[in-house]
């Protein structure tokens, strides 16, 4: 079990939380840290039942001030996010950290709304099998990601 936490650990260090999310401030844009939709236990893994769908928006207030979400962190969803199946990233997000979706064995579709793909870290979809991953993009980027060296590894196609 210590192993498994010393692995990820993005351990809640964050500005505010919105819908399950969890967001630090960086200037005038927002940054992804981690998420609570499913947050990983040790005493509850089994009970996690429904598949989860994780929705990051393009935009997020806090303490009425509107930030433009531009990045996932490292580790942001590493591990403690089970059943996570879909994910929906907005296309203000720029960049996406090392190990941020490590370990979230049950993602099986990202959509991907930006038509320049966002910069990612070779390690952030790490012990995934990616090609089993379907990555929705708009249709004018499809050649843009199927020819990018870490997206390119998906089943990419025209969004829906």
């Amino acid at each position: 079990m210590f192993i498994a936490l010393m692995v990820c650990t993005s351990l809640y260090a964050y500005d505010f939380e919105k819908k399950g999310v969890y967001y630090n401030i960086k200037g005038e844009e927002a940054v992804v840290t981690s998420t609570n939709q499913v947050v990983f236990n040790f005493d509850n893994i089994n009970e996690i039942s429904q598949p989860v769908k994780v929705v990051i928006p393009e935009f997020v207030k806090y303490n009425k001030k509107k930030y433009l979400v531009t990045g996932i962190e490292d580790k942001s969803f590493c591990l403690f996010v089970r059943k996570m199946t879909s994910i929906s990233i907005p296309k203000s997000v720029k960049f996406i950290g090392k190990r941020a979706f490590a370990r979230c064995n049950d993602l099986k579709k990202i959509y991907c709304q930006a038509i320049e793909s966002p910069m990612v870290e070779p390690d952030a979809f790490d012990e995934l099998k990616v090609s089993d991953i379907t990555l929705y993009v708009p249709a004018d980027a499809v050649d843009k990601y199927k020819n990018h060296p870490v997206w390119g590894k998906f089943k990419v196609c025209a969004g829906k």
